[in-house]
C-alpha cells in the first residue's frame, strides 16, 4: 500500500478499554451513582479484585481485547504526542493527505466494533424496528399509515412512484429520494417562529463538503473534502455551531444533521462501510455536542440504516421501503433523522443557544449536579442538589466563537470534549473547565467524579466543583437495554464472545489550570510542578488508596494559581482503588509512550498497576519534556532519542517494553548520550541529574526484579517443554500455563515499599530544587558602548531605553520573584557562566536516599499572564 499514516499527537489517555469476558447469563452492571469511595469499593469491586497480602497482587484473570490491532501501519514517526493502545483516526496521530487515507484509518479504528444484523435470532427486533417503536412511544398521536394513504407520491401496491427501480444512473435517484424526505419534512409540525429552527434536505453529491482541518495541521496541508449524495441540514438551539442563525447557503458538516448515501445495487461492502464512516466521523469532528450519527443507505429497492456512536457502529438489515410496512418505517426514520427535537437527531440537548434579555444569544452548557461544593468559614462540604446550573461557553483563549477547546477527532473512543465556561450572566467572572467524556460501562468501573469527590482538597490533584453522571447511554441510542449484549459481527461463537462495552456520558466541572509542563519557563518551575504532582499522587494513595493509572504528558499541568500547588494531575477517569487485601486485577490501557516497563510487558506475574508504575510514568513525562522540546519550548522534529522509539506505533507493546528496558539500562550504565534540550544551560544540571542518575536509580530495583522474574518464567517454560519433549512457546501471553503452581515467581510490592519510593522520588526533586535556589544570579551582559539606532525606538514606559534583550529578560524574570539561578534561556557572560557552573558542581546535593522535606515548597512566582490552554 502506497499510502501511509504519519504518527503525530494523541489526546489525553483516550485508549479503548479492553472488554472483559462475561458470563452469558450475567447482566451488564449499570454505572454506579457517585458515593463515598470506600462504599463504592465494597459494592462494585469485590468481584473484580484479587486477594493478596501485597500491593498489588497478581491478577486473577486477564482482560481480552476485542480489537485495536490493524494491518494498516503508520510510517516512522516524527516527534509527536504519543497515542494510546487502540488505533485511532485522530489526526494528531496521523497526517491525512487525502480522504482515502481517512477511510483506511476509520476502518482500522472501527475494526471489531461493527454489529451487523443480517442474521438476527427469531423474535429479535432489528435496529430500524426498535427505532420505529421509539417513535411510536414518543408520538402516539401521529398516524403515519393515514398520512401515506394521502401522499400523492406513494401507492400501497406500487410503492414510491417517482423512484425508478430500473434506474441505470445513481444520479437519477437523487431527486426522487430527496422528494420523499421533503414530503416528511413538510408534514412535521413546525416549532414556534421564535425558535429559528429550520430543516432542509439538499443534493450535495457534486458539492464537495469541506472537512475541518486539525488545529495543529501543518502549513500547506491539503483541504480535504467528501460528498454524501444527500444531506439533511438544519439550524436550531443545539445543531447550530459557531453562531445561531439561518442555514448557510453552502452545505457544511457543521450543520449537517443526516448524510444519505444512495447506490444502484449493493448496500454493503467494505468500500461503502468506509465511505459512510468518513461522513459520520466528520460530523462528530465538526459538532462536538453530537452524541450519535445515523446514515441511511438506499438503493432503488431497499435500504439499511447505519448508526454510529462512541461504542462503534450498528447496522440494520436490508428492508424493502416500498412495501407498506417498510414505507411506514421509512417515514418514521426520516422524522427522527430530521426531528425538531434535536436529541432525537443525535445532539446533546444540554448544550444549546439561549436567548438573553437583550435579544442576543449565548451558547450554554446546563448541568444538574447531584452535589455541589459549598465553602464555609473553615473548609467546605458536599451538599445535595437538585438545581440546574447554566454556564456560558467562552471558547479557547476567550475568543468570541463559543466552541470547545478540545475535542476527540474520532468515532470509537471516550469522545473527550472540553469547554471553558463561566456562570451565565457573570460577565468577567471566573472561568471554569468542563469535561465531557463517554465512560465504558464495565464491571467494577467507577466514574471519574467518584474519585475526584474523595480527592477534593488534596493539593496537586484537580479540584472538582460539580459533576453529572449518566447523561446518556449508547445502548439507549440503539433501542437496547443496558443488559443487552453488544456482540460484534465478526464473532463466530456468539455465546462465548467478549461483547462490546456500552458507554455512558459523564460531565465534570472543575477549576481551570494551565499549560502542559513543557511551558515551564525554567527548570525550577518544572521541578516545582513535578514536586506538587508527585506529592498529590502520594497523598491520594496514602489517604484514599487511589491510583491514577493514566499518567501522560497531557495529564500533568502547570497551575495558574500563585497560592496553590505549582502543578496538578488531572483526568482520573481511568483511576483505580487498591488495598492490601483487594488489589486491582483488571488491566487498563493508557498512553503507552509513558507506561511503565512492567505494564508494557503484559505479564500477569508482574502484578497489577501500582504506585511505582505511576511514578515511572511521571519520570517518562519529564524525559519527554526535557528531551523532546527545544529551549524555546517548541517540539523538536525529527524526534531525538529516546523519544523516537516511545512514539513509534510500529512497535508493539512488548517491543516498546523491551526498548525502554534497554534505554534505562543504558542510562544506569552511563552508556546513553541523551541530550537535555529544554533547559540546556550548564546551570541547570539538576534536571539532567534527575533524569540521568537519581531517577533511574529509584527505578532500578523494579527493573532488576522484572528481568529476574521474566528470566525465571522462561526457564520454567523451557524446563516444562524439555520434560514433555515439546517445543516451548515463550510468548509472554502464554507464560501463564500451570497458573496454580505456587512456585511461580511473582513481583511483590507492598504499601511500605510504595511509601519509601514516594519519599525517594520527592527527595531527589527537593534536592534539585534546593540546589537551583542556591545558585548565584548570573551577571548581566555589558550594554553596547554605542547605540545601534540613530533614533531611539519607542518602548513601553517600564522598559529602560537601549536595554538589551537579555538584560530585559533578566529584569522581567527578577520582577517575577524567581529565585537566583532560575533563569531559563538567558545567556550570561562566559566568565560568569563558568564561575556559576563551578559553583553548581561543588555544591552539595542530597541523594535519593537522603531524607529531605517532602512538603510542597511555597510558590515564589506570580501566576502566568497568558491564558492557559486548559486540560487538553
Amino acid at each position: 500500500m502506497s499510502k501511509t499514516f504519519i504518527a503525530r499527537f494523541s489526546a489525553p489517555g483516550d485508549g479503548q478499554l479492553p472488554a472483559q469476558r462475561v458470563d452469558a447469563k450475567q447482566p451488564t452492571p449499570a454505572v454506579p451513582k457517585p458515593s463515598l469511595l470506600r462504599e463504592t469499593l465494597e459494592k462494585n469491586h469485590t468481584n473484580s479484585m484479587s486477594s493478596s497480602t501485597n500491593l498489588p497482587g497478581p491478577p486473577t484473570d486477564t482482560a481480552t481485547h476485542l480489537s485495536g490491532s490493524t494491518s494498516v501501519r503508520p510510517a516512522s514517526p516524527a516527534l509527536s504526542r504519543p497515542s494510546s493502545h487502540q488505533f485511532s483516526s485522530q489526526e494528531t496521530e496521523h497526517t491525512f493527505v487525502d480522504v482515502n487515507i481517512i477511510r483506511e484509518a476509520v476502518a482500522a479504528e472501527l475494526s471489531g466494533s461493527w454489529i451487523i444484523e443480517d442474521n438476527l435470532p427469531k423474535g429479535e427486533k432489528p435496529l430500524h424496528e426498535r427505532l420505529a417503536a421509539q417513535f411510536d412511544a414518543t408520538y402516539p398521536d401521529v398516524d403515519v399509515q393515514a398520512w401515506l394513504s394521502e401522499c400523492p407520491d406513494y401507492d400501497k401496491k406500487k410503492g414510491w412512484l417517482k423512484v425508478d427501480r430500473d434506474a441505470k444512473l445513481e444520479a437519477a435517484l437523487y431527486e426522487p429520494i430527496r422528494g420523499i424526505f421533503q414530503h416528511v419534512l413538510d408534514r412535521m409540525p413546525k416549532p414556534s417562529v421564535d425558535s429559528k429552527q429550520e430543516r432542509q434536505v439538499r443534493i450535495v453529491a457534486d458539492d464537495k463538503v469541506l472537512h475541518e482541518p486539525a488545529a495543529d495541521a501543518p502549513e500547506g496541508a491539503p483541504q480535504l473534502k467528501s460528498s454524501p449524495d444527500l444531506m439533511v441540514v438544519g439550524s436550531g438551539p443545539c445543531c447550530s455551531q459557531s453562531r445561531f442563525g439561518p442555514i448557510p447557503d453552502k452545505c457544511h458538516y457543521s450543520n449537517g444533521l443526516t448524510p444519505v448515501e444512495i447506490k444502484l445495487k449493493a448496500l454493503w461492502n467494505d468500500r461503502i462501510k468506509q465511505q459512510v464512516s468518513v461522513y459520520a466521523r466528520e460530523i462528530f469532528v465538526q459538532q462536538p455536542n453530537r452524541s450519535f450519527v445515523r446514515v441511511p443507505l438506499m438503493n432503488p429497492h431497499s435500504m439499511r440504516l447505519v448508526h454510529f456512536d462512541r461504542t462503534g457502529a450498528h447496522v440494520s438489515p436490508e428492508f424493502d421501503y416500498h412495501s407498506e410496512a417498510g414505507a411506514i418505517i421509512l417515514v418514521k426514520l426520516i422524522w427522527l433523522l430530521a426531528s425538531y427535537d434535536e436529541s432525537e437527531v443525535g445532539y446533546d440537548a444540554s448544550i444549546y443557544w439561549k436567548r438573553m434579555s437583550d435579544n442576543t444569544y449565548r451558547r450554554v452548557i446546563k448541568v444538574t449536579p447531584e452535589c455541589v461544593w459549598v465553602e464555609d468559614d473553615t473548609s467546605g462540604s458536599w451538599v445535595d442538589n437538585t438545581k440546574e446550573f447554566e454556564y456560558e461557553i467562552v471558547g479557547a483563549r476567550y475568543e468570541k466563537r463559543p466552541d470547545s477547546i478540545f475535542r476527540r477527532r474520532s468515532i470509537r473512543s471516550r469522545g473527550t470534549t472540553c469547554w471553558l465556561v463561566r456562570r451565565l450572566g457573570d460577565v468577567g467572572g471566573e472561568i471554569w473547565f468542563v469535561k465531557d467524556y463517554w465512560m465504558a460501562v464495565s464491571p467494577g468501573r467507577m466514574p471519574e467524579s467518584t474519585f475526584l469527590r474523595e480527592l477534593k482538597g488534596i493539593p496537586g490533584v484537580a479540584q472538582v466543583l460539580m459533576w453529572q453522571d449518566n447523561l446518556a447511554s449508547t445502548s439507549t441510542f440503539r433501542g437496547l437495554l443496558p443488559t443487552d449484549k453488544l456482540v460484534p459481527h465478526q464473532a463466530k461463537n456468539k455465546e462465548n464472545v467478549v461483547p462490546l462495552l456500552g458507554r455512558s456520558l459523564m460531565r465534570i466541572v472543575s477549576e481551570k489550570y494551565g499549560d502542559t509542563l513543557e511551558k515551564a519557563e525554567t527548570a525550577l518551575e518544572l521541578l516545582e510542578a513535578a514536586q506538587s504532582i508527585v506529592s498529590g499522587l502520594r497523598q491520594a494513595f496514602r489517604e484514599k488508596r487511589v491510583l491514577h493509572c493514566d499518567i501522560s504528558f497531557h495529564n500533568l499541568l502547570l497551575s495558574k494559581r500563585a497560592d496553590g500547588p505549582a502543578g496538578v494531575v488531572i483526568d482520573y477517569d481511568m483511576a483505580m482503588l487498591c488495598s492490601e487485601e483487594n488489589a486491582p486485577a483488571d488491566a487498563r490501557t493508557g498512553t503507552r509512550a509513558f507506561q511503565s516497563i512492567k505494564l508494557l510487558l503484559q505479564n500477569k506475574y508482574l502484578g497489577a498497576h501500582d504506585t511505582l508504575d505511576d511514578l515511572e510514568a511521571v519520570f517518562y513525562v519529564l524525559c519527554y519534556v526535557c528531551y523532546g522540546f527545544d529551549k524555546s519550548g517548541e517540539l523538536i522534529s525529527p524526534a531525538p532519542p529516546p523519544i523516537k522509539s516511545w512514539i513509534d506505533t510500529n512497535l508493539d507493546v512488548d517491543q516498546l517494553g523491551e526498548y525502554k528496558q534497554k534505554c534505562m539500562s543504558d542510562i544506569l550504565t552511563n552508556k546513553s548520550n541523551y541530550t537535555l534540550r529544554r533547559y540546556p544551560n550548564p546551570q541547570r544540571k539538576d534536571p539532567s541529574r534527575l533524569l540521568h542518575t537519581d531517577g533511574p536509580a529509584i527505578l532500578s530495583p523494579r527493573l532488576t526484579a522484572i528481568s529476574r522474574i521474566i528470566g525465571e518464567l522462561r526457564m520454567a517454560r523451557e524446563d516444562a517443554a524439555d520434560d514433555s519433549d515439546m517445543e516451548a512457546d515463550l510468548e509472554p501471553e502464554d507464560m501463564d500455563a500451570d497458573e496454580q503452581d505456587a512456585n511461580r515467581p511473582q513481583l511483590q510490592y507492598s504499601s511500605s515499599q510504595a511509601e519509601a519510593d514516594f519519599e525517594k522520588f520527592l527527595a531527589v526533586i527537593n534536592a534539585s530544587i534546593a540546589q537551583l535556589k542556591a545558585l548565584p544570579v548570573p551577571a548581566p551582559p555589558s550594554a553596547p558602548s554605542t547605540s545601534t539606532h540613530t533614533t531611539p525606538t519607542k518602548r513601553k514606559p517600564q522598559d529602560p531605553p537601549n536595554e538589551s534583550p537579555n538584560t530585559k529578560r533578566q529584569r522581567r524574570l527578577k520582577n517575577r520573584r524567581l529565585p537566583p539561578g532560575a533563569y531559563s534561556n538567558v545567556s550570561a557572560p562566559e566568565s560568569a557562566e563558568s564561575s556559576s557552573d563551578e559553583s553548581s558542581v561543588s555544591a552539595p546535593v542530597a541523594s535519593a536516599s537522603t531524607s529531605a522535606p517532602t512538603s510542597a515548597p511555597a510558590r515564589n512566582m506570580r501566576p502566568r499572564k497568558s491564558a492557559p490552554k486548559g486540560h487538553i
